[in-house]
C-alpha cells in the first residue's frame, strides 16, 4: 500500500505542476494574446489527443528497440 501512495504522491506533484502551467497558458494565450477561449480550448484537446495516441506508440517502439548498449539507449 505504500508504495501506491508513493507513485500517487509523484503523479499529483507532476499533475498539479501541469495544471498550474495549462492555467497560466490560458490566462496568457486569453488575455495578453488575444486568442479566443474556444481556440485556446481547441488547443488544449489537440494536445491531450495527441499525447494519449503517441504516448504508447513511442513506448511501444522503445520497447522493441535493441541496441548494443541496452534496451533504452539510443
Amino acid at each position: 500500500m505504500g508504495m501506491k501512495i508513493q507513485f500517487g504522491l509523484g503523479d499529483w506533484v507532476n499533475t498539479t505542476i501541469y495544471g498550474l502551467v495549462m492555467s497560466f497558458l490560458m490566462f496568457f494565450l486569453t488575455d495578453v494574446a488575444q486568442i479566443s477561449v474556444a481556440a485556446v480550448s481547441l488547443l488544449f484537446v489537440i494536445e491531450r489527443v495527441f499525447g494519449a495516441v503517441m504516448d504508447p506508440v513511442i513506448g511501444s517502439l522503445a520497447d522493441r528497440t535493441r541496441t548494443k548498449w541496452g534496451r533504452y539507449r539510443p
